[in-house]
């Protein structure tokens, strides 16, 4: 079955330039995480300050928010 598919130069093409741009787009966004140490952790749990996250639902992208929360007040 598999030998019955056949793949053209301008479909090897096409594929490999989607790939490309999404694993551009993907390094370019990031993972989101942000590197902190544990004194730095623990100093954020014990002043009340917390980053909480959530998305915007303005439009159909639905892009990420990171809120900072500080004695309950964001």
């Amino acid at each position: 079955m598999i030998e019955d598919q056949k793949i053209t130069r301008r479909g090897f093409l096409k594929a490999t330039g989607v790939s490309a741009g999404a694993l551009a787009g993907l390094s370019v966004l990031g993972s989101g995480f942000q590197h902190i140490s544990a004194a730095e952790a623990k100093k954020r749990l014990q002043d009340g300050t917390r980053i909480t996250y959530s998305a915007c639902v303005m439009c159909p992208a639905e892009c990420s928010i990171a809120v900072k929360v500080e004695n309950g007040v964001a």
